[in-house]
């Protein structure tokens, strides 16, 4: 039955083929008919089931082939976007991504650079339009002549000067009711660091006051809108040295390294007058407030009594150079120890603003952990390497001439100090007594009549020693 059916099913298909290739001629047409009138032989019909059995068997090995497609998951897979660029030549080895070794340029360090250049393009055009006003003058016959611009820029310079030393008799002023004026609730007494205060302050010879307060150099120089409290800090010290030898010590400049920590670096800006100068200080990372610059006006005087004061303001800036940080007001004065002439005496307050970009709780932070320790430690090395470095100072002092011309101490003055850096290698104060001295603070009484030696005693009338003895027994509280 089953030979039978496939038999069938040959004849179908031959049928069916000549059915489709009847039009091809008579040699097909010939061949079916044959075929049907003379009947199947055995051995064709032998050859159509031998091919019928490979036809079969291969339809087998067709059926056991098997097409493996991808998942969906391996599709996704194959499709990510980082993989999209293969078919247009990109590999994932040359489109990865490398860190540029360029140092990217903050929006500050531009917004600076424009600054700048619009400043100097600014003072260019000043020149420009100066140039050409004169040149104007020049052709109407109304130019200057030499000597008028010489006079006017004396005059400027003269007008200049008064402006800096009424700068520094303000600050001395504010000093001098800050350090020895009526006791203040305000002040907090701040307490040596238990882990250091056998090694820096063992006898108890320094002690210092802190104080928060806004901006002291007052409304011409303040920013009215700035409301925020900066820290004040006022510092009372003995060194066991003279006085003269304390001052000498000071004013040289290549000490500054060993006593002061706060300052790195230092350069004079302008000199104003023999005694008041413009000075850039920088200073080093305090923890974690970056280097800053501090630009401040510096001046120095001598007292009567020999007492060295030197008083400090900040500036905003210098012609191109900004600062970073801002030593408000400071003051601090060196005289002699009532009690003992080999001993001397140092009151120094400062007022500073650590920076606008150093958030007021960071401020206080560091405040809070460089108080116990920075005031204690400066005067503990002051007192040190001026204890070690008598034999010398002795010698240099023979050398040097008291007062010089004009009213003004051919001796060496200046200091660096909390935030602020400045000498006078060559001297230039001022002396007190003499008749050109135009600062001259309340407490102070008339000036004598002549000039006399610094450190060297004279009589004062009643005032003027009531009021040096009260100043000097509030240094000594």
């Amino acid at each position: 039955m089953k030979r039978r059916s496939n038999f069938l099913l040959y004849a179908v298909t031959l049928l069916l083929s000549y059915s489709d290739a009847s039009h091809r001629g008579p040699p097909v047409h010939h061949a079916v008919h044959t075929f049907f009138n003379n009947g199947i032989t055995s051995g064709l019909l032998r050859s159509t089931l031998a091919v019928h059995k490979q036809l079969r068997r291969k339809v087998a090995e067709v059926q056991d082939v098997r097409l493996t497609l991808p998942t969906k998951k391996q599709l996704r897979q194959k499709l990510q976007a980082s993989s999209l660029g293969v078919y247009y030549g990109l590999t994932p080895q040359n489109t990865r991504h490398t860190p540029s070794t360029k140092r990217t340029i903050a929006l500050r360090d531009t917004m600076i650079e424009t600054l700048q250049e619009i400043k100097s393009m600014r003072k260019e055009l000043e020149l420009l339009r100066q140039e050409i006003h004169n040149l104007k003058q020049g052709e109407a016959g109304t130019a200057p002549s030499q000597g008028d611009q010489q006079l006017s820029v004396l005059a400027r310079r003269k007008e200049l000067q008064r402006e800096f030393e009424g700068v520094g008799e303000q600050v001395e002023q504010w000093a001098e009711e800050m350090l020895f004026g009526p006791d203040d609730d305000n002040w907090t007494e701040v307490q040596c660091s238990r882990v250091l205060r056998g090694a820096i302050n063992k006898d108890g010879r320094t002690r210092a006051f802190i104080r928060w307060m806004k901006d002291s150099r007052g409304p011409r120089f303040a920013n009215p809108k700035d409301d925020r409290e900066y820290p004040c800090i006022k510092i009372y010290s003995t060194i066991d040295a003279p006085l003269e030898e304390v001052c000498l010590y000071l004013s040289q400049e290549q000490h500054m390294g060993d006593y002061n920590d706060l300052i790195d670096k230092y350069r004079d800006l302008q000199e104003i007058t023999p005694s008041s100068k413009v000075c850039l200080g920088e200073t080093p990372q305090i923890l974690f407030i970056k280097p800053r610059q501090l630009i401040s006006f510096c001046h120095h005087r001598w007292l009567r009594d020999g007492t060295e004061v030197v008083v400090n303001q900040a500036c905003d800036k210098f012609e191109d150079t900004p600062a970073t940080a801002y030593a408000f007001r400071g003051a601090t004065y060196i005289s002699k120890d009532p009690g003992d002439p080999e001993r001397t005496r140092i009151a120094l307050i400062a007022h500073a603003n650590p920076g606008n970009d150093v958030p007021g709780w960071a401020c206080k932070t560091a405040v809070n952990a460089l108080a116990p320790i920075e005031p204690f430690k400066l005067f503990h090395k002051i007192n040190t390497a001026v204890t070690n470095c008598r034999p010398q100072l002795a010698r240099d002092l023979k050398e040097i001439c008291q007062v010089g011309s004009g009213g003004r101490s051919s001796r060496p003055g200046g200091l660096s100090m909390l935030g602020y850096a400045c000498f006078w290698p060559n001297g230039g104060g001022l002396c007190e007594s003499s008749s050109n001295e135009t600062i001259s603070p309340p407490q102070i009484g008339a000036e004598s009549d002549g000039p006399i030696k610094l450190g060297e005693e004279k009589e004062r009338d009643t005032a003027d020693s009531e009021t040096d003895g009260q100043r000097q027994l509030v240094g000594a509280e």
